[in-house]
């Protein structure tokens, strides 16, 4: 009868440790998740109430920017966040791997007009500090061209 009930034991003990592992992963990702759609939200809010340099804390740049022309190019962006439930629609977190996840989403932009347009697309972020972070680039492109008239060189 021990016979038995070693081998059994054993087979349990090894079921309970697969089942823990998988459970603890499956937690893993949906806690990302989450942590993911409220990052990315807060940075919209940053950049509709113009805290541009908290929002520059919360992008990630592959070439260079200054922070001062960060700042600068959001304030005069002919665009910001819209208000409310018209912000953020349609999230969807695809592929997170590591620090780096890719989103889709429709973000609603007020334009300098008033009207409000929506704009659906994909956004990579990348996590650096316990941070999700936006792609400064995606965020400039959100942006649009400054409101203010450019002067070129001759």
């Amino acid at each position: 009868m021990r016979s038995f009930q070693q081998p059994l034991l054993l087979t349990i003990l090894a079921l309970a440790l697969v089942c823990g592992a998988m459970e603890i992963h499956a937690t893993s990702p949906s806690a990302d998740t989450a942590r993911i759609s409220e990052d990315f939200e807060t940075a919209l809010d940053l950049w509709r109430n113009g805290r541009y340099v908290e929002l520059y804390d919360r992008t990630y740049a592959v070439g260079t920017g200054s922070r001062e022309a960060f700042i600068s190019r959001m304030a005069g962006s002919s665009r910001k966040p819209a208000c409310c439930w018209q912000k953020l629609q349609d999230l969807k977190i695809g592929a997170v791997h590591g620090n780096s996840a890719n989103v889709s989403a429709r973000v609603g932009l007020e334009c300098l007009s008033g009207e409000t347009d929506y704009c659906t697309r994909a956004f990579r972020l990348k996590k650096e500090d316990g941070t999700w972070k936006i792609s400064m680039a995606d965020i400039l492109s959100l942006a649009g061209r400054s409101g203010r008239k450019r002067i070129r060189g001759r």
